[in-house]
């Protein structure tokens, strides 16, 4: 089944979705299926490109790491696209620095550090991340009550791939979304052959059943809900005021978080700062 042009509608109405086409999430097994996502495939690879960093920077020369940027392959930036009327800076948007009551969050509220992260399902640098750092930056960081983590979706593209695997986040019970991102993230590889093959559709159906979505019908309400669809739309907003370059990108306590993403040198950094009592990020970073 295709999407309906209900659907198309409403995800290109967000400022983060300029390279919707037809036929793709939701295509049954094609070969213009997989030659529209093959497409999507290798316009993503060509946006990959500038760290949020040059310490990242030198350490994905030596190794060949991927980081998404935001730009597209129109050649607009996403604070291009999300910009419609005047600039969107911290001065005018909203908790652009700091936990919004729409977030999604984990750990204590009276935890003394805040972690803002900007992530995307379809980057291979949050994926590596969030399959190889995250269950130490939770265990250590989170779950002792050292941080309150935020997560922000950004979508990269494959923006239709994206921007669904989001969208089906936001519709599961609040207590299951981060599940359902990490899905996506330990996944990622996978699904995308599968979308070469023209058979992302079934994989998309695992992740909506994680999410609760368990048939056609809830699927397309979830895909026509407005508010869900704003909230990823908002966090565009806020990610273009806090001058988000590219992905994965972290904010401690207010501030652009430039060092090593590893788990042991963000634990560094929380635990001198915590040691100190600390506000801001300390000037000498690992």
């Amino acid at each position: 089944m295709k999407l309906t042009k209900t659907i198309l509608t409403l995800l290109a109405a967000s400022c983060l979705t300029t390279v919707i086409v037809p036929a793709t999430v939701w295509a049954q097994d094609s070969d213009d299926a997989a030659v529209l996502e093959k497409r999507s495939l290798d316009e993503s690879e060509a946006t990959e490109a500038a760290p949020l960093s040059e310490g990242d920077a030198a350490k994905s020369e030596e190794e060949g790491t991927e980081h998404h940027d935001t730009e597209d392959h129109s050649g607009h930036d996403h604070a291009q696209r999300a910009r419609t009327g005047p600039e969107l800076t911290v001065d005018n948007v909203p908790f652009a620095l700091t936990e919004a009551p729409d977030d999604h969050v984990l750990g204590d509220d009276k935890a003394p550090i805040t972690m803002i992260v900007y992530a995307s399902v379809t980057c291979s640098h949050c994926s590596d991340w969030f399959t190889n750092q995250w269950p130490t930056v939770k265990k250590d960081l989170i779950d002792s009550g050292k941080i309150r983590f935020v997560f922000r979706e950004l979508p990269t593209a494959p923006q239709q791939m994206s921007m669904v695997g989001f969208m089906m986040a936001e519709c599961a019970p609040s207590e299951d979304y981060f599940e359902v991102v990490q899905y996506q993230m330990e996944n990622q590889l996978m699904m995308f052959k599968q979308a070469e093959l023209g058979k992302v559709r079934e994989e998309y159906d695992k992740v909506g059943k994680l999410a609760g979505l368990e048939d056609e019908v809830a699927i397309q309400a979830c895909f026509q809900d407005l508010e869900r669809l704003s909230h990823i739309h908002v966090n565009g907003e806020r990610a273009t005021a806090a001058k988000v370059q590219g992905v994965p990108a972290f904010f401690i306590n207010g501030d652009i978080y430039k060092g090593g993403q590893s788990a042991d040198d963000l634990i560094d950094v929380i635990s001198k700062m915590s040691e100190k009592g600390l506000s801001k990020l300390p000037t000498t970073l690992p």
